[in-house]
């Protein structure tokens, strides 16, 4: 059970030295003498949740690196949709994300579109921003989009033959994604109309149906135990 559309990023964080942490780009220690070297600023975004609800607010995280090692701290960052048309700004804070060396960030909060199904926008920055001059290219991300999430389905996952829980079993209802406790139950929130709902667990056949969601719903899954032989 696979879903192609996940959000998908690109130019994860990297390790290098630090800058100094003021608003201009400048000398890290680590950086050679030679002031021809390159500064090219590279990217990232993360913490992109996969299902935005149409017209609500969500955040990424947006980094920003400088290959030299100078600070990123106060760079102008925009996101633009896929129509080039601004969805949001912000600028580079001045802390550098845990675990890396210099990359410095900044959460950007943004409204998601109306129309649903699949989007790709795309960060970028101005490198102008610095007195020393900065090459740098635009990152995407991608994220699907839904309709409010206003009903509630309760699924239970049961073995076809002794009607005991099945637990651990992976479920999926249209983009919500879910594993089934102890009691083989799982709660979602979606939304109504007509939705593609999976039960898969190891040594049971795949359970595909189309569940007609109205308000709050309770499904009840049998599954066929099967087992390689």
């Amino acid at each position: 059970m696979t879903e192609k559309d996940e959000a998908v990023t690109e130019h994860q964080p990297e390790d290098s030295a630090p800058g100094d942490p003021d608003g201009e780009c400048g000398e890290s220690a680590a950086e050679p003498e030679n002031t021809d070297v390159l500064h090219r600023i590279i990217l990232s975004v993360w913490g992109v949740q996969s299902l935005a609800v149409r017209g609500e607010t969500f955040t990424v995280k947006i980094g920003a690196k400088c290959t030299a090692g100078c600070s990123m701290a106060g760079l102008p960052v925009t996101v633009w949709d896929e129509n080039h048309e601004k969805a949001a700004a912000g600028n580079i804070g001045g802390e550098i994300w845990p675990q890396t060396k210099a990359v410095y960030w900044a959460e950007v909060e943004m409204r998601a579109p109306e129309d649903t199904g699949a989007h790709t926008w795309f960060v970028d920055c101005g490198a102008g921003y610095f007195e020393r001059e900065h090459e740098t290219d635009p990152v995407t991300f991608g994220f699907r989009v839904s309709p409010p999430l206003d009903s509630e389905v309760t699924i239970k996952v049961v073995d076809q033959y002794n009607k005991k829980p099945i637990v651990k079993a992976n479920i999926m209802l249209g983009l919500q994604r879910a594993v089934t406790d102890e009691s083989g139950l799982v709660k979602l929130k979606t939304a109504g109309g007509e939705q593609k709902v999976y039960a898969e667990k190891e040594d049971y056949r795949l359970h595909e149906a189309v569940a007609d969601i109205t308000g709050n719903t309770e499904i009840t899954i049998e599954m066929v135990y099967a087992p390689l032989m």
